[in-house]
């Protein structure tokens, strides 16, 4: 038993620093990005110049690879939610450092140039980059990536000992933390880059979420019964707002 509890107290100690690790990886890497600056962080270029595209690419995904650790693994579904956003990600710093996804994807289909052989290919790759995102929203989207991994860091600490129903913390704010730092996250990185293939995913992983949130709802509901519908009617999804409700009224005969 003792051994056994050593066991755990050594993986939430590794679990604590890993977290800590990605945050300050995070801003390490982007740390220009939270004010006005203009072309890539120093710590990226620095990246790039010594051991190139690959590297980069490798090292800003891998940050948020691992954060994946700290969510819930319950079942197959929830698997596949990771392997989305694990998808988002890497599609994401591909394009972000140069190395055109798209275009490997179509080159089975004929040229290595198709993306812009295609009028039509040609001209949303055109409009999107044209509407890049700059300062500020660039400097936003940095924030809001750094308060979703955050969130999801504080989800973990509240839910990765608990036997019961977790209502305080920041569950007493919102009931699906970890999802809200997820929204966050990849909202974050739309303001700061985006590209038509995480243009695709960026919805369907908004509803991939939000349907694993109602899901995981009706779980609990089953588990704790009045305590968590009475939580739920106390406490917003995925916000601290609470947005106003129409009830209807009864009809008497």
């Amino acid at each position: 038993m003792k051994n056994q509890d050593r066991l755990i107290r050594t993986k939430e100690v590794i679990y604590y620093i890993l977290g800590i690790l990605l945050i300050s990886g995070f801003v390490y890497l982007y740390w220009s990005h939270f004010a006005d600056a203009f072309g890539p962080p120093h710590a990226n270029r620095l990246i790039l110049s010594r051991w190139g595209k690959t590297a980069a690419v490798a090292i800003n995904a891998a940050i948020f690879l691992l954060f994946i650790l700290f969510l819930p693994f319950r079942d197959r579904i929830e698997w596949r939610s990771k392997g989305m956003f694990s998808a988002f990600i890497l599609a994401l710093f591909a394009e972000m450092f140069g190395v055109p996804l798209l275009i490997y994807i179509l080159h089975p289909l004929g040229s290595a140039d198709l993306a812009y052989d295609i009028p039509v290919l040609k001209h949303i790759t055109v409009f999107l980059y044209r509407l890049r995102p700059n300062w500020p929203v660039k400097a936003i989207g940095v924030w809001m990536t750094l308060s979703g991994m955050l969130l999801v860091f504080w989800g973990w600490i509240k839910i990765h000992k608990s036997k019961g129903l977790v209502t305080s913390g920041i569950y007493k704010y919102i009931r699906h933390p970890q999802y809200t730092g997820i929204f966050l996250i990849i909202t974050g990185w739309m303001c700061r880059w985006y590209t038509s293939l995480t243009l695709l995913m960026y919805p369907i992983l908004l509803i991939l979420y939000y349907w694993l949130a109602r899901r995981e709802e009706k779980i609990l509901q089953k588990e704790f019964g009045d305590a968590y519908l009475k939580y739920k009617e106390s406490t917003p999804m995925f916000f601290p707002v609470k947005f106003p409700t129409v009830k209807r009224k009864q009809m008497s005969a």
